[in-house]
């Protein structure tokens, strides 16, 4: 089955919220809150009289554009084995519906959650975006043996529209806060992250990241590290000293620690400082940065000392208000990075604490961490670039590469042979 996506995406996100923004962004880009699909069963009558085999029917992408034309063999790539796992079709990202633990009846609906899905195929990450080609629905039984019986649904070409199986995407629109139409706009993984909290307990390995206070745990405050080794300060510069380098974080929403004490939710102020002191996400606590061997390196205070452990100046504030759903949050963190880029050495992250009303009980801000299971929601660093300077050529009848540079009469040579290959300007 196929659905139009990114069709029905681009009209309905113009419908409630008009053009893309004017300054430079050609069209929206939006995050994906929530999906699902719905498929209404029509079981046929075929005297089949075998026991019912309970199971799932499960939804899974296809790695190559779906053809009308398809039956068992083709134009599935091992043929007559039918499609393949991993082969024709995605097996890690799935879309699990409704168990049917005995025949079904006829009209009943089922549905699936398909939000991973749909956010694999709106992720803005060229690295990890999912081609929509459309999906192969397989019955998969609960207890791992063949079915007994054919499981059928309504088709997209069923006359009555009212009954064709629909995908409804939540979403909403993400205004990137650096357009960088003029330069060149390049995602970069973190380092580490990990969430601090007075339960004096290591957090690096979780799935998501907090900040705030829950009232029965306390504060909690997040740490975030990148590796200005992987960028290449040489040969790459920033498009504006001022707005370049966003942090990036997924909102998914306020959460309670446990047991529940009833505290009210509030309006939180983020604020982004620059950590002073080298930690790491396998010891990091409140009361620990780093391990060496038996060696402890701690905080100068639980929960980090203002100065010696962080900054206390602000780098970058953001505010999530009561009751905000799930959203994409930026932090403008290019004058830290400016500092990182010119002494290497004093790259250590940045602590994200609530500065306003940390003491006071309320909700964690729960947010997905570089552990969480979907790469789609977790954390990273968009960076506007200078677009390259140099072009790189291949010298065919020489195995090298020259690379050609704009700047004046500057040019730099990539040697893979022994003999140089120019291409004059």
């Amino acid at each position: 089955v196929y659905f139009d996506l990114e069709k029905a995406a681009a009209e309905g996100v113009i419908e409630q919220f008009g053009e893309p923004p004017s300054e430079g962004q050609e069209k929206w880009d939006i995050a994906v809150t929530d999906s699902r699909m719905n498929f209404r069963l029509t079981p046929v009558d075929d005297g089949n009289e075998d026991a019912w085999e309970p199971g799932k029917a499960v939804l899974y992408p296809l790695k190559k554009p779906m053809d009308e034309d398809s039956d068992w063999s083709y134009p599935w790539l091992e043929g007559s084995k039918g499609p393949v796992a991993g082969i024709d079709y995605v097996s890690t990202v799935t879309a699990t519906f409704t168990k049917l633990k005995k025949k079904p009846e006829v009209g009943r609906w089922i549905q699936a959650v398909s939000t991973t899905i749909a956010r694999y195929i709106f992720t803005e990450l060229e690295d990890v975006k999912m081609k929509n080609n459309g999906f192969l629905l397989k019955y998969v039984t609960e207890s791992g043996d063949p079915a007994t019986q054919f499981v059928s649904f309504d088709s997209p070409a069923l006359a009555d529209p009212e009954f064709r199986p629909y995908m409804d995407i939540c979403y909403i629109p993400s205004v990137r806060p650096v357009p960088c139409t003029e330069g060149q706009l390049v995602y970069y993984d973190l380092n580490a992250d990990t969430y601090i909290a007075r339960d004096n307990l290591v957090h690096g390995a979780e799935e998501h990241l907090f900040i705030g206070n829950s009232g029965w745990a306390g504060k909690a405050r997040t740490l975030i590290d990148f590796d200005i080794n992987s960028f290449n300060t040489d040969l790459t510069e920033l498009f504006d000293d001022a707005e370049s380098v966003y942090l990036r974080l997924w909102y998914e929403g306020a959460e309670l620690s446990k047991p529940y004490n009833d505290p009210r939710q509030m309006e939180r102020k983020l604020a982004a400082h620059k950590i002073q002191k080298a930690w790491n996400e396998a010891h990091a606590t409140s009361n620990v940065a780093s391990q060496s061997g038996d060696n402890k390196n701690k905080w100068e205070k639980e929960m980090m000392g203002e100065l010696n452990d962080y900054d206390p100046d602000v780098i970058a504030t953001d505010i999530i208000s009561e009751g905000e759903d799930q959203h994409n949050i930026y932090f403008n963190i290019t004058s830290v990075f400016k500092d990182w880029a010119a002494d290497k050495s004093s790259d250590h992250g940045i602590v994200i604490k609530d500065s306003q009303h940390e003491s006071v009980p309320g909700y964690f801000l729960k947010f997905a961490s570089l552990n969480h299971p979907d790469p789609t929601v977790r954390p990273y660093l968009m960076i506007c670039q200078k677009k390259p300077i140099c072009e790189l050529k291949t010298c065919h009848h020489k195995r090298s590469t020259t690379m050609l540079c704009e700047q004046g009469e500057r040019h730099a040579e990539l040697l893979r042979g022994k003999e140089r290959c120019l291409f004059g300007r």
